[in-house]
């Protein structure tokens, strides 16, 4: 906010004051001053404020239906008349994209912005009955969530008011949620994939809808996210990023799928969790297959039970605790493509999902719109 007032008594102490603004009926909203410019000839200050917290839910009254706005999307073919829409219990997303948009993932080579809004969103009930605001932000971030997982990193949403047509006095969320920076990494999704994401969506909510399955999503897909964006920076994080992902889902696949107890589980090694943990959930392969220099390092332990699981649990060990272990920087992102991938497969597979994917290790930050079978296997009919 910025704003303009009169000031009798001139003061530098001024940029401590407190400002409050009530929005309709909703709670005051906290401001903090973070900059002002005094004129003292006028006598006038010009003032600007932050709040203190963001998004600002504003109170108001129940609507069917809602609008908002999405940061730093993913790159999606949507359609352009119809738009996407998800389905979530009695809510109804439709997603659409801006003519912006394609612009924008077009030139992101050229352009270094940190946030762009790219796509926006209209929210109605099913049986048409009102939702409250809580419920409906809470919904919407569901979605925001599993899109999140489709582009690799956080993305946010904002700026929604119920709907002004059916209730003037609807609610209102002001500002964003949470979000990374614009760019895309290269991960399992590519926008050729699109619409088969409505159909994973209801996977995604299916698993959310109990205690176990939300609190393992939510925290596998965090530590998914963060291991994507933290890449850029510092790859030995991001790898223990991914390995924590991976830990999460076998905790959760082989005490509550698989009957491991919770003893067995912590006295297994991770790289036997991992092991038992894929083979529980059919997942096939190696995950160091696609890489010479991972190959090479397993096959020069000279053992048949030193696997690319067993190396990628090295890494994650080796990262954590102090010690003589040594790499070189293309065996560390190596590692990291293939435990990160796992990490995604993994996810997928518990999604319920059996279509293509993009094998991320097959880019290893190159070029990506390559298709594979998820490596599952079939049921033989």
């Amino acid at each position: 906010m910025d704003w303009a007032e009169k000031i009798e008594n001139p003061d530098f102490n001024v940029i401590d004051k407190d400002v409050r603004i009530t929005f309709g009926t909703s709670d005051p909203i906290e401001f903090f001053l973070t900059n002002h410019q005094m004129n003292f000839d006028n006598q006038e200050a010009k003032f600007e404020a932050e709040p203190t917290r963001e998004p600002a839910l504003l109170s108001g009254k129940p609507s069917d239906g809602a609008f908002g706005l999405i940061v730093n999307g993913p790159r999606l073919n949507i359609p352009r008349q119809d738009g996407l829409t998800f389905k979530n219990e009695n809510l109804n997303v439709t997603l659409h994209a801006f003519d912006h948009t394609h612009a924008l993932y077009q030139g992101r080579a050229r352009l270094h912005i940190a946030q762009a809004i790219t796509h926006h969103f209209s929210a109605s009930t099913a049986d048409g009955k009102p939702m409250d605001g809580s419920t409906m932000f809470d919904h919407v971030g569901r979605l925001v969530a599993f899109l999140g997982f489709v582009k690799g990193t956080r993305i946010g949403f904002g700026q929604v008011q119920g709907n002004p047509e059916i209730n003037a006095d609807s609610y209102r969320l002001l500002g964003f949620t949470k979000h990374d920076r614009f760019d895309s990494p290269v991960n399992w999704f590519y926008r050729s994939l699109t619409a088969a994401l409505p159909a994973l969506f209801e996977g995604y909510v299916r698993r959310i809808a109990t205690t176990e399955g939300k609190r393992t999503l939510g925290r596998a897909m965090q530590y998914y996210k963060a291991g994507n964006y933290t890449k850029t920076d510092a790859t030995e994080i991001a790898l223990l990023m991914s390995a924590a992902g991976l830990e999460t889902m076998a905790y959760h696949v082989l005490c509550t799928e698989g009957g491991w107890s919770k003893a067995l589980f912590k006295n297994a090694t991770l790289a036997d969790k991992l092991r038992a943990c894929t083979r529980l959930m059919k997942i096939t392969g190696d995950p160091t297959e696609k890489s010479d220099a991972l190959k090479k390092i397993v096959k020069a332990k000279s053992s048949e039970k030193y696997d690319g699981f067993t190396l990628l649990a090295d890494f994650r060990n080796g990262l954590t605790h102090a010690g003589d272990f040594s790499y070189t920087g293309e065996e560390l992102g190596h590692a990291w493509f293939a435990t990160q991938w796992l990490l995604e497969v993994m996810i997928l597979t518990f999604l319920g999902y059996t279509g293509k994917y993009q094998d991320r290790r097959k880019q290893l930050g190159g070029w990506a719109g390559a298709q594979d079978d998820l490596p599952i296997e079939k049921n033989n009919e």
